[in-house]
């Protein structure tokens, strides 16, 4: 005699119609309307969103995510885009990191220290930075796997070396464009103290996912080869400039002392000023 397959309560196609009703009362009494669930039928974009809000627990992002997003407009790559563009699992310790942006409207409506005329928010990109993308730590190498459909990303040195293999998992408010730093000399102490107040030097990972980004939302500086500087330790002690050139793909070069005024072998820019410098807005203290 064939058995009889067990009912599976879990599944959507076994759920009662009392059930299904309850549900739709709850929804109506927050407020949905038939035009609401003529679109959850006729629009995939919008089921799935709704879908994974519900699945998540209907953990939602708070208004200030919301009004940070609407400011930077196309300047800002959050929740959504990571899940959107490269299917990142976000969990619980994810979205509350992401909940809190650190930066008010006052800082991204304020002039750039950079661009004569421009507020931040016209000249710099909000982004998420994750340490991992819910299966594996985005190191170097995973980020450029990511992005292969953009661009490649050449090593020329081992990217196992650099001491920072991952964003923290934290907002990053960064500018588009490179700083030009245009001081009188090519040691590092006389590139920190020429920053503006309340920027420092960033490291090539935080630099790696800000060209991806922008070149997933279709940001694109690129009138021209770009190369210019950003900082990390290799081996967990040296301490080491490291040369970032954009140009269809980027590159990743080891900085030769700064008499030699050039960058690594292979490579034809010259390093001389005024020389950019890759730079990231301070975390509020």
């Amino acid at each position: 005699m064939a058995v009889k397959p067990e009912k599976d309560d879990r599944a959507v196609g076994n759920m009662s119609f009392k059930l299904l009703l309850n549900c739709m009362d709850a929804l109506v009494d927050q407020g949905m309307e038939v035009k609401h669930l003529e679109r959850l039928a006729t629009d995939k974009m919008y089921a799935k969103k709704v879908a994974e809000c519900m699945i998540r627990g209907g953990v939602d992002m708070p208004m200030d995510y919301k009004v940070v997003k609407a400011v930077m407009a196309e300047n800002f790559f959050g929740v959504e885009d990571w899940e959107r563009h490269f299917q990142v699992k976000f969990n619980k310790t994810m979205l509350a990191a992401a909940a809190k942006f650190p930066w008010d409207a006052d800082v991204l409506n304020s002039s750039c220290p950079f661009v004569k005329g421009k507020t931040i928010r016209e000249t710099h990109i909000a982004f998420l930075g994750l340490d991992s993308d819910g299966q594996h730590p985005m190191k170097p190498r995973r980020v450029s796997m990511l992005y292969a459909s953009f661009g490649f990303v050449h090593f020329g040195i081992q990217p196992d070396r650099l001491q920072k293999q991952t964003c923290d998992l934290r907002w990053y408010l960064m500018p588009i464009l490179p700083h030009l730093w245009v001081g009188g000399g090519y040691d590092w102490k006389s590139r920190l103290d020429h920053l503006p107040d309340g920027y420092e030097q960033s490291y090539f990972i935080e630099e790696l996912v800000k060209v991806f980004i922008m070149r997933t939302k279709g940001i694109s500086v690129l009138e021209e080869k770009i190369s210019y500087g950003c900082m990390d330790k290799l081996d967990h002690s040296q301490v080491a400039e490291l040369v970032v050139s954009i140009e269809l793909d980027l590159k990743l070069l080891p900085a030769w002392p700064a008499s030699r005024k050039s960058f690594a072998a292979g490579d034809s820019a010259p390093l001389t000023p005024p020389f950019a410098v890759g730079v990231s807005r301070k975390l509020p203290s």
